[in-house]
């Protein structure tokens, strides 16, 4: 007499039927960079905030910013150097994608010096 065990097909049948039918989002990132037309700037070191959600990440390795683990939606990403802003852009991020900017921190809220001498 043989001995079928139908009970562990029908309950691995049931759990991939329920893991199917149940939708599963993972949240998306958003890597960037900080540019400038001075070439020179340190870029590294710099705060990118994103607005909606307070956080924050300091950029390195030539400007490069990350952050992982952020729901889809609209942001505002700010970007601060000495607590002065500096930088702003706003972007969208979806779930399961990487959204990738580029913030121009060229020209922003720049203020001209003129040292005198004499």
């Amino acid at each position: 007499m043989k001995t079928r065990f139908i009970f562990p097909a029908r309950l691995s049948a049931l759990t991939l039927a329920i893991m199917a039918s149940t939708p599963v989002f993972a949240d998306g990132i958003i890597s960037g960079r900080l540019t400038s037309a001075q070439g020179s700037a340190a870029l590294n070191g710099l705060t990118v905030r994103i607005d909606e959600l307070n956080r924050d990440a300091l950029t390195r390795d030539g400007g490069r910013f990350r952050f992982p683990q952020v729901k889809a939606g609209d942001y505002t990403l700010s970007v601060t150097q000495g607590g002065e802003l500096i930088g702003k852009e706003t972007i969208r991020v979806s779930d399961n994608e990487t959204t990738t900017t580029t913030v121009s921190i060229d020209d922003f809220g720049a203020e001209e010096e003129i040292l005198v001498i004499g």
